[in-house]
C-alpha cells in the first residue's frame, strides 16, 4: 500500500509538471510568433529605407547632371554674347563667370548637403566614410 501512495503523488507530480511545461511551450510559441511578425516588419523597413537611398541617389545624380548640363548651355549663350560684344565685354565676362561659378557651385553644394542629410536620416554611413577619406 505504501507503493500506491507514493506512485500517486510521483504521477500527480508528473502531470502538473507537464502541464506546466505544455503552458510554458505555448508562450514561448506566442513569443516567437510576435518576434517572427517584429523581424517581418523591420525587414520591410530595411527594405523601405533601402528604396529610399536608392531614390536619393537618383535625385542627388540627375540634379547634378541636370545643373553641369544647365552651366554647360548657359555657359555656351554667354559665351556666344559676349563674343558679339566683343573686347568691351571683357570685365562683364569676367564678372559673369565669377558669378556664375558661385551660382553653380552652390548649387552643387546645396544638392551635396541635401543628399548627406538625407542619408544620414536614413543611416547610411557612406557619405561620413566619404568625407573622411576624401
Amino acid at each position: 500500500m505504501i507503493i500506491i501512495f507514493i506512485m500517486v503523488p510521483v504521477e500527480a507530480l508528473c502531470v502538473v509538471v507537464l502541464w506546466r511545461a505544455w503552458g510554458n511551450l505555448e508562450i514561448a510559441q506566442m513569443q516567437l510568433h510576435h518576434l517572427s511578425s517584429a523581424l517581418s516588419e523591420i525587414s520591410c523597413y530595411a527594405e523601405a529605407r533601402d528604396k529610399l537611398r536608392l531614390r536619393q541617389q537618383q535625385i542627388e545624380q540627375a540634379v547634378d547632371t541636370t545643373t553641369g548640363s544647365v552651366e554647360t548651355v548657359h555657359r555656351a549663350l554667354a559665351d556666344l554674347s559676349f563674343d558679339l560684344w566683343g573686347r568691351g565685354a571683357h570685365h562683364s565676362r569676367a564678372r559673369h563667370d565669377e558669378y556664375a561659378d558661385q551660382v553653380y557651385d552652390t548649387v552643387r553644394s546645396a544638392n551635396k548637403l541635401v543628399g548627406k542629410w538625407v542619408s544620414g536620416w536614413l543611416g547610411d554611413r557612406s557619405y561620413k566614410d566619404k568625407d573622411k577619406n576624401g
